[in-house]
């Protein structure tokens, strides 16, 4: 990470350091564990909490899944057993001490407590160093050039199933009936709020045959001529711009941003696409876009029945291969070539290295995330299907649910087929993560849901670090918007019986910020949760000056927005459930501050009727 914010998180060690002492004792570590954890955390930084401490959580779950513990770098082990004296006394609850997992015996509780306290730190946004990024731009042009080196038949059996099933859902795709529009992000050749005052590259994709997309009617391209792109000009190259952005303790997300114009269609072909998979019979919500409850639900019972296995793909986005593409929609040729014209040919990275790609669409093209659900889908039901026809043994017939539920990279399918759709999409270029997927495991995890046995056990994370003193400006104290974060996470402690975790970082907050009101989950200000261990904070005998803020966007203005470009953005905000936008305002994709507010007027106390609980 960068010396500056090193630095910042080495002053505040102690900071984390409590939080993680008073998160041990809710989650039943011994006095010996809270030692070491005081020993390792003054010696090794907050890295302990945030890259060494949550390889228990992963050695946990592999355990679970294959039967044995073992050790993990940066533990030691119980003299001849691989069981870790730290926090040895929880895993001998879920653990023999010889490391063979207890099955039916081992305690809910335990793995519940370990994972929780060991995944706690893992998402905090640590920051990233020069050395990562150099790290991960030679990762992301290593895993494009596996893409070109990939072989595979384009006409075998599996393909061609999957290209009708794609065919059949996208087949009625109508360029004229595309609606096109501007991304919420950032782009390569401008800023957010330039987008629609922009005058249109000469690209590939701003072709005559393409131009009239990018207005509104034939009045607007009169209207709009100083726009147009400048036809003496040659094309220039759809070039990516590749950036980095804090995740977790890992190091940063690789994201692409793209250029407006490319944004444009691609922001057109991912509606089409989602409503054309939302209709469809074929996929019967099989793949979700936005709702991510139902392979949630399935994970929390793949954990007790064992009938799925969830499914994670690595490096999802950066696998899905031209070649892949151009196989699986070639029966839909026109959808082909807009998808072709608005994919971003080069990529540029922070190093001024410039890669030709061989993958279709990094993550950050609109179109990244549906192309992968649908390609991930429709090879995975290919292969079930073959498997089928093939295989009319006992288990098929009375288990006849052949469902493939797909979120992005994660995937659920039945544990009976999930070796072969395994090898099927590793087969054409995927890679599943083995230590993410699960089958036959009282574990299961998709969509943001950890369960073990039927429970749910998601771990409550800091994605902040913390900090001691909020920024001054002018004499005045202004909260910075992590304090937003961290309410969050304090309320989260407190539901799920963490109460000295929640304790101390509510006062840490208050410290920084003056007092909080109590509140509920659903009032648009920032506040503790009443009906938690949170409620003690007014049981105080000195009066609280209470404080209300809430979280705004940041906005920005254009006022070169023509009457024409506001009309486009108004009517594409229509069918969003989004606000109208005020003529050239725009809001700061996620940008965001601290800003006060008003008591509210309102009560939100539930009135005294006898019909309530």
């Amino acid at each position: 990470m960068p010396d500056g914010v090193q630095n910042s998180h080495s002053v505040f060690k102690m900071e984390h350091l409590e939080l993680a002492i008073n998160l041990a004792c809710d989650c039943n570590l011994s006095t010996r564990d809270i030692t070491t954890l005081r020993e390792r955390v003054n010696r090794e930084g907050v890295s302990f909490l945030t890259i060494v401490l949550p390889r228990l959580s992963s050695a946990l779950l592999e355990g679970i899944s294959r039967g044995r513990f073992t050790t993990p770098n940066g533990f030691k082990a119980i003299r001849c057993s691989p069981i870790p004296v730290f926090m040895q006394d929880l895993f001998l609850k879920v653990f023999d001490s010889q490391g063979l997992y207890l099955g039916d015996q081992a305690s809910d509780e335990a793995v519940r407590d370990i994972y929780q306290f060991s995944g706690f730190f893992y998402k905090a946004k640590a920051g990233f160093t020069s050395d990562q990024i150099e790290t991960f731009s030679d990762r992301f042009i290593a895993t494009d050039a596996e893409l070109a080196d990939h072989c595979f038949n384009d006409d075998d059996a599996v393909l061609r199933y999957a290209r009708n099933l794609i065919t059949n859902i996208l087949g009625s795709f109508d360029p004229l009936n595309m609606v096109c529009k501007d991304g919420p992000g950032t782009t390569s050749n401008c800023d957010i709020v330039e987008k629609t005052t922009k005058r249109i590259s000469s690209m590939r994709c701003t072709d005559w045959k393409y131009q009239s997309l990018f207005f509104a009617n034939d009045d607007h391209e009169i209207d709009s001529v100083d726009q147009w792109p400048d036809r003496s000009a040659p094309f220039e190259e759809q070039i990516s711009k590749v950036i980095f952005v804090e995740k977790d303790s890992r190091g940063p997300r690789v994201i692409s941003a793209e250029p407006r114009e490319c944004q444009w269609f691609q922001q057109g072909i991912r509606r089409f696409m989602y409503d054309s998979v939302d209709r469809s019979h074929l996929v019967k919500g099989e793949i979700q876009f936005s709702d991510q409850t139902q392979n949630g639900a399935l994970a929390l019972e793949a954990s007790v029945s064992k009938k799925y296995a969830t499914l994670d793909l690595k490096e999802a986005s950066d696998r899905i291969s031209i070649r892949l593409v151009e196989s699986l929609f070639q029966g839909v040729p026109l959808l082909l070539e807009y998808m072709m014209v608005s994919r971003s040919d080069k990529a540029a990275l922070p190093d001024g290295r410039i890669v030709t790609l061989n993958k279709f669409a990094p993550m950050g093209s609109a179109i990244c995330f549906p192309v992968l659900s649908l390609a991930v889908w429709s090879l995975s039901k290919a292969i079930i299907a073959l498997t089928t026809q093939n295989d009319f043994d006992e288990y098929i017939q009375e288990n006849p649910d052949t469902g493939v539920y797909v979120y992005g990279d994660d995937i659920i399918v039945d544990s009976f087929y999930a070796i072969d759709v395994i090898s099927t999409l590793e087969k054409y270029g995927l890679l599943v993560n083995k230590s993410k997927s699960f089958i036959h495991s009282d574990f299961a995890e998709s969509c943001g849901v950890d369960a073990y046995k039927g429970r749910k056990i998601t771990p409550v994370r800091l994605r902040e670090f913390l900090y001691k003193k909020p920024l001054k400006k002018k004499g005045k104290s202004l909260p910075d918007i992590r304090m937003a974060s961290h309410v969050e996470t304090c309320n989260q402690l407190a539901h799920e019986g963490r109460y000295g975790a929640a304790l101390y970082l509510a006062n840490l907050i208050e410290s920084n910020h003056g007092a909080l009101p109590l509140g509920n989950p659903f009032d648009d200000f920032l506040c503790f949760h009443r009906g938690t261990i949170l409620d003690r904070l007014c049981e105080r005998e000195t009066p609280r000056k209470i404080g209300y803020w809430r979280v705004e966007s940041v906005k920005t203005t254009n006022p070169a927005e023509t009457g024409w470009s506001h009309f486009q953005r108004t009517i594409r905000s229509l069918g969003n459930h989004a606000e109208l936008p005020d003529f050239g305002t725009y809001d700061k994709y996620r940008s965001a501050y601290i800003a006060r507010c008003q008591r509210p007027k309102v009560s939100y106390d539930y009135p005294p009727n006898k019909w309530l609980p």
